[in-house]
């Protein structure tokens, strides 16, 4: 599992130094506003 982490991590690591510092914040910016309409839907939506 802990392989697994790290794996993950190292993709993690290569997609946002492909994106770049301002699409990265970016992307960021936009999951929080996804969570913010999320914790507004009724439950059960």
């Amino acid at each position: 599992m802990v392989r697994d982490r790290e794996e993950m991590m190292e993709v993690l690591s290569e997609i946002l130094t492909r994106l770049g510092p301002e699409d990265t914040a970016e992307m960021l910016r936009l999951l929080d506003r996804l969570t913010e309409i999320c914790d507004q839907l009724p439950p059960g939506k």
